[in-house]
């Protein structure tokens, strides 16, 4: 929050510096006391009669800040996130590996991720991050596959 209250009081030296008089004003609700409390962003020093006149506005926003209530369809501020269902990606491999007993009649091997995706001769190939066998623990390097031979299947693992 404190970056953002300096990027403000720079927009505001900035304005300042046009000729322009900008006066900043913020709510924060304090739980401790269980009310809203009003703060000025003023970059300039103010005269004793502004600064009382600053005071009561800022009371009257605070006021209208205790007023006020958001509107019955505004999702709340703070939400639980949703765990989305798991999404596991196959790859088609037509060539077997003979180095580990598990791969020599397996045709699908799964995917840790995909990477970029690039054109080329007017294929679509996708850069496929292999995971590494369960058996074995080997790690391929990434390479580039066609797009047509990637099958998402959706399984939900809670």
């Amino acid at each position: 929050m404190s970056h953002v209250r300096d990027d403000a009081l720079i927009m505001m030296e900035k304005l300042k510096s046009l000729g322009q008089r900008p006066l900043l004003l913020t709510g924060t609700f304090v739980r401790s006391k269980g009310c809203w409390e009003a703060e000025d962003l003023c970059p300039y020093d103010l005269p004793d009669q502004a600064k009382s006149i600053v005071g009561k506005i800022k009371m009257l926003y605070a006021a209208l800040l205790e007023g006020w209530s958001p509107p019955d369809d505004v999702p709340p501020l703070i939400r639980k996130r949703k765990r989305d269902p798991t999404i596991k990606l196959f790859w088609k491999k037509k060539r077997t590996l003979k180095d580990c007993t598990a791969h020599t009649s397996v045709d699908v091997f799964p995917i840790m991720r995909l990477g970029k995706q690039r054109t080329r001769k007017g294929v679509i190939e996708i850069q496929v991050f292999w995971e590494p066998c369960r058996v074995c623990g080997k790690t391929w390097p990434f390479s580039w596959e066609p797009a047509s031979n990637v099958i998402l299947t959706n399984t939900n693992q809670f």
